[in-house]
């Protein structure tokens, strides 16, 4: 009876490790495609001439590190400036969010916990919702995709 009840438990925890397996495996697969379609969606035209676009208002501001200070310290007080409304409410943010609920329906719960662009200024330029901060430019993330695509926008 020992030596079968052992035999059961061995079967049944193979049978469990082989099902988590496969199970984990076809997790990998959905998120790697969505990261694909994210890919492909930061390469589209449109994405690309909003940031484009906010590049060259950004570099033709006269105060633009001030800029950039006073909206980066609001948006951390979670105050809702004009600024940051903008941002905040604009088409790019309204097709994020779009691209997001998209995915919440139709699995269920939430496969992105949240999409942001930022522009060559690593300012948030649209966002599926307030992020911790507006400047990213300091995060490590941020300083690697610069060095790596040399672009003036970067999805992640």
């Amino acid at each position: 009876m020992r030596v079968s009840e052992a035999a059961l438990e061995k079967s049944i925890g193979e049978n469990a490790r082989r099902l988590a397996s496969k199970t984990m495996k076809e997790i990998d697969e959905e998120i790697y495609f969505r990261a694909e379609e994210m890919r492909i969606y930061a390469l589209a035209k449109d994405l690309a001439g909003e940031a484009s676009d906010s590049n060259v208002a950004f570099d033709s501001m006269p105060n633009l590190h001030g800029f950039i200070s006073a909206t980066d310290a609001d948006w951390i007080a979670d105050k809702d400036t004009p600024a940051i409304e903008r941002v905040l409410n604009n088409e790019l943010s309204r097709n994020l969010n779009e691209y997001l609920e998209f995915y919440n329906l139709r699995y269920g719960f939430p496969v992105l916990a949240e999409m942001y662009v930022t522009n060559k200024h690593g300012v948030v330029i649209g966002a599926t919702g307030r992020t911790s901060d507006y400047l990213q430019a300091d995060e490590e993330w941020y300083k690697r995709a610069v060095a790596e695509t040399g672009s003036g926008y970067w999805v992640g």
